[in-house]
């Protein structure tokens, strides 16, 4: 449990490691850090923005890679439990020298640049073959490993009169993914599949002041990017101190004066922002109630 906001900053850590995807990289701590990481529940790009105050000029000179991994990691000392809340390849680095006295090394990534976004295929299969199967292949092409789902657990398919793709390994995922009823993410460099309109298995997150939660849910009028304004979902904003564990698919259970028995919501997207030595450090959510 949280004892106080004022108690739990001064227990904030964060650290950030940057490297070959396969190879040695380098780790930053005990320096401020802060972080800005934006994921949806979807197939687009997942962001994660860091900034680093007065890396030595030694350490500036190995940042210089685009394509690199970039891993974010952030949480509490008191409670060991610094986490891992983004990971993707990066596409920015600036440094600027006009802050002073500060020197600062800003980093932009996002996440699964080289695994799916840029990567082609060329796919054919014989008739009856199992839509399952062609996930699978698809899967093992892209090198990441798949979160915490069963296979299993997915009502398989087949392509009657067979089938074929060229083209962007995303665009074939999405379509595969559709005709079997499955929604797909990067997360951490994971893909995560989830059955459409469900919810991930993970623990429930249980929220309420005395664990994190800052204020009261907010009422969102559309959550959806791509939808029409008379086609609006309606969801519901929520901000708690920073909660590393927390992306896309999650449910929280939260208690607040508005909802004092409680409410369980779906996560459909996430910001987290923090600053080792500075005011920021939360997670934002927005959300639809169950």
């Amino acid at each position: 449990m949280w004892r106080s906001q004022n108690v739990i900053q001064f227990n904030r850590i964060a650290s950030i490691q940057i490297g070959k995807i396969k190879g040695e990289g380098i780790e930053i701590k005990n320096l401020r850090l802060s972080f800005n990481v934006k994921k949806t529940g979807t197939e687009e790009f997942n962001d994660g923005n860091v900034s680093i105050y007065n890396l030595s000029e030694s350490t500036r000179n190995k940042i210089k890679d685009l394509d690199d991994v970039l891993v974010i990691k952030a949480g509490y000392e008191s409670l060991n439990n610094e986490q891992v809340i983004f990971v993707g390849n990066i596409t920015q680095i600036n440094t600027l020298y006009d802050s002073k006295p500060d020197i600062l090394t800003i980093i932009e990534a996002r996440d699964g640049v080289t695994s799916i976004r840029q990567l082609r295929l060329s796919v054919s299969y014989k008739n009856g073959t199992s839509a399952k199967k062609v996930l699978k292949d698809i899967l093992n092409k892209t090198g990441l490993p798949l979160k915490n789902f069963e296979m299993s657990s997915i009502i398989d398919k087949q392509y009657v009169n067979g089938f074929s793709f060229v083209g962007m390994g995303r665009v074939l995922l999405n379509n595969v993914c559709l005709y079997l009823g499955l929604d797909w993410s990067i997360q951490n460099d994971e893909i995560k599949l989830q059955r459409t309109g469900m919810t991930d298995e993970t623990k429930i997150v249980q929220l309420s002041a005395s664990s994190g939660l800052i204020g009261s849910p907010e009422r969102v009028l559309n959550i959806s990017h791509k939808s029409k304004q008379k086609n609006a979902i309606k969801g519901w904003k929520i901000k708690s101190l920073l909660m590393p564990q927390i992306e896309p698919g999650n449910l929280i259970f939260v208690q607040s004066k508005e909802i004092p028995i409680g409410a369980t919501f779906k996560v459909i997207e996430v910001h987290h922002i923090g600053d080792t030595h500075g005011n920021d450090w939360t997670t934002e959510m927005v959300t639809v109630i169950l």
